[in-house]
């Protein structure tokens, strides 16, 4: 047997006991009042549109690495039940410090899983990087520091509750950012960002999954529901279809490219995210929409040819550099 696998054996799953006790025991002298945690709420519908987004979509979107298909999906799963608990049991301890308020059962869980959408983002960037005990960790610290960001927005920005949480996409995207910087790139031989038909055909899954599921992410803690359902749901409409426009206009063969999609559809979500309660105007949310999408297109498109540019240039220079090269 390989030294890697005794060393996740003797790794992985102790840690993952030490934590589950640890969670146990918060659990056992921290929840009060069984009947109000375990009922649904009022608002248990879109709770559970953002678990499915969060554990369908957000596997599903990052299947596209054709190496990477069961760690996207497993370690997804792994990674949110075990950050769920993991949030919880830092937002007691902010309370323990009388940095927030107590908040106690479907809302708390909502919270902790809205702030979840972080770390899966952050994962998209050091997947295939980073182990699955490096993955543990950096949901662990990423938590905090996200705990501690909104904590520093609400006491010293004055930003309201809910806009601190719907922060996670920028959160996400510069912690992940980030944590790649701190892990060697793969050699070119391994070519392990290669995507398969098959690979991509599940990553659209995904895409669409977090695509339905989008405005209850964005309402499940707004205070006007029904504007900022209805917001993003134009925003996301929009975004779409601007995606497959540009993305067939950006192309030499005049063919849709995936790259653009995954991303471009999405994106009019993320525009509004922040304010999508607070739109009065429906036309807004859909100038956000095709904003946002074109920005990701077309940034997109300029920086693959930026890159190709730049290769071109690095293989001329070491043509130049080669012994016996005439000019």
């Amino acid at each position: 047997m390989p030294s890697r696998y005794l060393n996740f054996r003797c790794s992985v799953p102790w840690l993952l006991l030490s934590l589950q006790t640890l969670f146990l025991i918060r659990s056992f002298f921290g929840f009060s009042g069984a009947g109000e945690i375990y009922c649904p709420s009022s608002f248990y519908p879109e709770f559970q549109d953002v678990n499915h987004m969060v554990i369908f979509g957000f596997g599903f979107f990052l299947v596209v690495l054709r190496r990477y298909g069961f760690s996207s999906t497993g370690f997804n799963f792994l990674l949110i039940v075990l950050g769920v608990q993991c949030s919880v049991l830092v937002e007691d301890f902010l309370v323990f410090l009388r940095v927030q308020q107590s908040e106690v059962g479907m809302r708390s869980l909502a919270k902790a899983v809205v702030s979840m959408a972080a770390v899966v983002i952050s994962t998209g960037a050091v997947l295939g990087k980073a182990n699955p005990v490096q993955l543990i960790v950096m949901t662990l610290v990423e938590l905090i520091f996200l705990y501690v960001s909104r904590c520093i927005n609400r006491k010293f920005l004055q930003v309201p509750e809910h806009l601190a949480l719907m922060h996670v996409h920028l959160f996400g995207a510069y912690f992940g950012l980030a944590a790649t910087s701190r892990f060697p790139e793969a050699p070119p031989g391994l070519d392990k960002g290669r995507s398969t038909p098959k690979s991509e055909l599940f990553s659209v899954l995904g895409t669409v999954f977090v695509w339905v599921f989008w405005p209850s992410f964005n309402s499940l803690l707004a205070d006007s529901k029904k504007r900022a359902v209805l917001n993003t749901y134009l925003a996301l409409a929009v975004s779409a279809v601007a995606a497959f426009m540009l993305s067939a206009l950006t192309s030499k063969d005049g063919k849709f490219r995936m790259a653009h999609i995954h991303g471009a559809v999405l994106a009019g979500g993320v525009t509004v995210s922040c304010t999508a309660h607070t739109i009065q105007h429906p036309w807004i949310a859909m100038i956000l929409g095709l904003l946002g999408s074109a920005i990701t297109v077309l940034g997109s498109h300029c920086a693959q040819k930026s890159t190709r540019v730049f290769k071109a240039e690095l293989i001329l220079l070491e043509a130049l550099a080669k012994p016996g090269f005439d000019e």
